[in-house]
C-alpha cells in the first residue's frame, strides 16, 4: 500500500469526478445560480469559499468547472479561467490579472514571464489586456468569465499588502460594467478585517465538515470505483471509525480510504505520519497565527492529555479558570478546540477538534522519546478502527515480530475494551481520561478523577470495584504504593462480591503490580497465580500468556 494515496481534483476526468462527488451538491447549485445571475445582470457578486485545508475547496471548484463546461456546450455565455493551485509567479498585483488572462486565452506559461513593471501604470496596462481577453471570450452583451483563484488569503497577504493595491483591486472588481467574477478559496476569510480596503469585497460560502454519513457515502463510492463491490459489514465498521477520527475532512477521507482493508497497525501509523509530514507547514501556520496566550492553553491541553475541563487546564497552568477564559474562547471560536458534555454530568470536556492536528502536535512537539511505541500517538484511532479480537490478534502479530512496545499498546486497548463491557458511559470516559493523563505524566490529576469516580459509584459494588481499579492504577503511577495496595484489595473484594470475574482479574493484576513495586515478591507471585487461574476460567489465552510472561521474573525474584 502506498504511504499516501490521493488524487488531485485538477487531474480527475469528469466521469470520475461525478461518480465520487459527495456532500457538496447544494453548494454547487448555489454557486451556479450566482454565476448565471452575474451573467445576466451586474454588478458582479464575487465569492470566497472558506474552510480549513482538506475540506474539499479545490474539488468543489473543479465540480463548478465541470458544470460550467456542460452549460457552455449547451450555448451559455460562460467561461472559466481555473488558475493553478499555486501562483508563485504572482508577486506583484498586476501579475494576478496577467495570469487570469493567460489561462482564459489558453496562452503558454512562458507568455507571463516577469518583466520589470510596477505601480499604477503596470496595473492599468494589465487591466486593459485582461479586458481584451474577456471581450474575445464572451459575446458582445451578457455573459461572465469566472476566475478561480485558490489560496486567496495567502495571495492578499503576500501581494496586496499596500492599501493602494487593495483599493485598485476592489475598484476593478466592483465596476458596474465588469464581466469577470472572482471565485476564490481561502483557509480563513481574506476580507474580514474592517481596516482593509477589501473589507467584505466578496460573498462568503463556508464549507462545513462532512457528517459521518457523508464520509461513509464517499468511502462506498470509492469502493465501487476501486473494487466494483459494496463494503462488507466489517469494512463499513472500519470506515465508520475512520469517519469519526478525521473530523469531517474530505482530504483525510481520501488518504485513509486505502487502509480500510488492512489490519496492519504499523501501516496505518505510516499513513498518518506521512500525512502529518505533508501538512506540517499548514499546521505550523495555524499555530503561528494563534495569540500567545491561546497557544499556551492549547499546548497545556495537549501536553496534559485530552479531554479535559477548563478548570483542569487552569490547574495545570497554575492559574484561575477566569485567567484562561478569554484565550480558551479564542480557541473555541477558531474551532481549534471543541467541547462535549460528559455523560450524566454538567462538566464539559474539551479536546482538539482536528484530530490530525493533535497527532501532528504529539509527533512534532511532544515526542515520546527513543524506544517508545510508534503506535502510542494513534492509540485513539486504533481503539476505534480495530475490533477487540483484531486488537488481540494484532498484538500477537507484533509480539511475534519482536515489536514489544507496539504490542503493549494493542494489549492495553483490548484489555480496556474487554473490561468495559456494559459499563456506563461516564465510567468509560473516566478510564479514558485517566489513561490520557497518565500518558502525559499527570498522575495527581488522574488520582483526582479516579477518586471522583469512586465517590460517584458508591452503593453499586460492581461499578465501585471498577472505579477502585482506576484509582489503584493512578495511585501506583503516582508511587503512593501503600494506598494503591489497599485500594486493590478493596476492589478485589467488591468484584468478588459482585461476581465480576473480569474486574477480579484486573484487580489481581494491579495488586501484583503494586506489590512488585514494594518488593513483596512472594505475595506478588501468589496474586499472579490467582489471576492466572481466573484467566483459565475465562478462556483468555492471550492474557494467560501475558501473566505467565510476567510471572517468570517474579518467581525468580521470590526465590522459586
Amino acid at each position: 500500500m502506498a504511504v499516501i494515496s490521493r488524487f488531485s481534483p485538477y487531474d480527475l476526468d469528469d466521469a470520475t469526478l461525478k461518480r465520487i462527488a459527495t456532500g457538496r451538491e447544494v453548494l454547487v447549485e448555489r454557486i451556479l445560480a450566482i454565476i448565471e445571475r452575474n451573467a445576466a445582470q451586474g454588478p458582479m457578486q464575487h465569492l470566497q469559499l472558506v474552510a480549513p485545508r482538506g475540506y474539499g475547496k479545490s474539488f468543489l471548484i473543479r465540480l463548478v468547472r465541470s458544470a460550467l463546461e456542460a452549460r457552455v456546450a449547451a450555448g451559455a455565455p460562460l467561461r472559466m479561467a481555473m488558475l493553478p493551485e499555486e501562483q508563485r509567479n504572482v508577486n506583484a498585483p498586476h501579475r494576478l490579472l496577467d495570469e487570469i488572462g493567460r489561462v482564459l486565452a489558453g496562452r503558454p506559461a512562458a507568455s507571463v514571464i516577469a518583466r520589470k513593471r510596477d505601480g499604477e501604470q503596470a496595473w492599468a496596462e494589465s487591466v486593459a489586456a485582461l479586458e481584451a481577453d474577456i471581450a474575445a471570450a464572451l459575446p458582445e452583451t451578457g455573459g461572465v468569465v469566472v476566475a478561480s483563484v485558490e489560496n486567496f488569503d495567502a495571495l492578499l497577504r503576500r501581494v496586496f499588502k499596500k492599501p493602494q493595491d487593495q483599493s485598485r483591486l476592489r475598484a476593478w472588481l466592483a465596476r458596474p460594467e465588469g464581466r469577470l467574477m472572482l471565485l476564490a478559496s481561502s483557509t480563513r476569510q481574506a476580507d474580514a478585517k474592517y481596516e482593509q480596503r477589501l473589507f467584505h469585497a466578496t460573498g462568503v460560502i463556508p464549507l462545513d465538515p462532512w457528517k459521518e454519513e457523508s464520509c461513509l457515502e464517499f468511502f462506498g463510492k470509492l469502493r465501487g470505483l476501486d473494487h466494483g463491490d459494496a463494503m462488507s459489514d466489517e469494512t463499513r465498521a472500519k470506515a465508520r471509525a475512520v469517519a469519526q477520527f478525521i473530523g469531517g475532512s474530505p482530504r483525510m477521507a481520501t488518504v485513509l480510504a486505502g487502509i480500510l482493508d488492512s489490519n496492519d497497525s504499523i501501516a496505518a501509523a505510516a499513513v498518518l505520519d506521512a500525512l502529518v509530514d505533508e501538512l506540517a507547514p499548514y499546521y505550523k501556520h495555524r499555530l503561528d497565527d494563534l495569540p500567545a496566550e491561546a497557544e499556551s492553553v492549547l499546548d497545556t491541553l495537549l501536553r496534559g492529555g485530552e479531554p479535559a475541563t477548563q478548570s483542569e487546564v487552569a490547574r495545570r497552568m497554575g492559574v484561575e479558570q477566569s485567567d484562561i477564559a478569554r484565550p480558551f474562547q479564542e480557541l473555541r471560536v477558531r474551532g481549534e478546540v471543541v467541547g462535549e458534555r460528559a455523560a450524566g454530568s454538567a462538566e464539559v470536556l474539551y479536546r482538539v477538534g482536528d484530530r490530525l492536528m493533535a497527532h501532528y502536535y504529539r509527533k512534532r512537539h511532544l515526542s515520546p522519546g527513543e524506544g517508545a511505541s510508534t503506535l502510542e500517538a494513534i492509540a485513539e484511532f486504533l481503539a476505534r478502527f480495530f475490533t477487540t479480537a483484531e486488537k488481540q490478534a494484532e498484538a500477537e502479530r507484533l509480539r511475534g515480530l519482536g515489536r514489544l512496545a507496539d504490542a503493549s499498546v494493542l494489549d492495553r486497548l483490548w484489555r480496556a475494551e474487554k473490561g468495559a463491557g456494559d459499563l456506563p458511559a461516564w465510567l468509560r470516559e473516566s478510564h479514558d481520561r485517566i489513561a490520557a493523563l497518565l500518558t502525559h505524566d499527570q498522575a495527581a490529576e488522574a488520582v483526582a478523577v479516579a477518586r471522583g469516580s469512586v465517590a460517584r459509584a458508591a452503593g453499586d459494588a460492581r461499578l465501585q470495584a471498577v472505579a477502585l481499579t482506576q484509582l489503584s492504577w493512578s495511585l501506583g503511577e503516582m508511587e503512593q504504593l501503600e494506598e494503591a495496595v489497599a485500594v486493590s484489595h478493596r476492589a478485589l473484594a467488591l468484584a468478588e462480591k459482585a461476581g465480576d470475574r473480569g474486574t477480579q482479574v484486573k484487580a489481581n493484576v494491579l495488586l501484583a503490580w503494586n506489590l512488585h513495586a514494594t518488593g513483596q515478591h512472594l505475595e506478588e507471585v501468589a496474586v499472579l497465580r490467582r489471576a492466572l487461574t481466573l484467566f483459565e476460567h475465562t478462556g483468555d489465552r492471550t492474557s494467560q500468556a501475558v501473566v505467565m510472561w510476567t510471572l517468570m521474573p517474579s518467581l525468580s525474584q521470590a526465590g522459586e
